[in-house]
């Protein structure tokens, strides 16, 4: 009992630690890599990634990693609802595989199943989980193993918590880098603008000026 409420107590601090070093950044880049860091130290995976939805609304793709190779990186494309990080995504909810080789259920990409048939794939344990903000899910945090997964029912739960902490953060970076980016192009927008009527100035003051001249060589004629 003793043994499981330290592990309680450790659980609740670490969540804090995670929670306060997520929400100093509003970097994207900054947050991305943060998740990840924190996830491999808390859970002790091997590999871990974010995979976002497409703009098709039908595959994910790695957006950041941590401990895949960069062949992994770009050949990986999850179809919705296929694989661990698929299904985990399509379905809202975590899904886990203790032995992704032999009990898996399949590759979610052409990439990983090409790994699969030749024997080549690198983990075992897998871990996915949905990146929910208000009730949409974009995006995926996928945990990758070399061993079989390691993690209990109540590493699975943290996992969860984990995540949703995962999930407001990465949000709060994007509009962050959203509303910096409009308020970029406002202030290009109102260069643009300030420099077209700099322009018109000095083009009505040209006219006004050979105006001017015209009539001061017209009075001159006549006298």
């Amino acid at each position: 009992l003793y043994a499981d409420e330290t592990r309680k107590r450790q659980s609740a601090e670490a969540m804090r630690e995670v929670g306060n070093l997520l929400a100093s950044s509003l970097h994207l880049g900054q947050t991305y890599a943060a998740v990840l860091e924190r996830a491999a130290d808390l859970f002790g995976c091997s590999a871990c990634a974010v995979y976002e939805l497409g703009q098709d609304g039908r595959t994910l793709t790695i957006r950041s990693a941590v401990g895949l190779s960069s062949e992994y990186v770009l050949r990986s494309k999850v179809k919705l609802g296929a694989g661990v990080i698929g299904q985990a995504v399509a379905h809202a909810q975590t899904m886990s595989v203790r032995d992704f080789v032999a009990d898996g259920p399949g590759g979610g990409s052409r990439y990983t199943r090409q790994l699969l048939v030749q024997g080549r794939y690198p983990f075992r344990g897998v871990v996915g989980l949905p990146l929910s903000v208000r009730g949409r899910v974009l995006s995926g945090l996928a945990l990758y193993f070399q061993a079989a997964l390691p993690l209990s029912a109540d590493d699975l739960a943290l996992a969860s918590v984990f995540a949703a902490q995962a999930a407001l953060a990465i949000e709060n970076a994007r509009l962050y880098e959203e509303e910096v980016c409009r308020e970029r192009e406002s202030a290009a927008l109102l260069n643009d603008e300030a420099e077209v009527a700099r322009s018109t100035f000095l083009e009505v003051l040209v006219i006004v000026l050979i105006a001017l001249e015209l009539v001061i060589a017209s009075v001159s004629l006549h006298h």
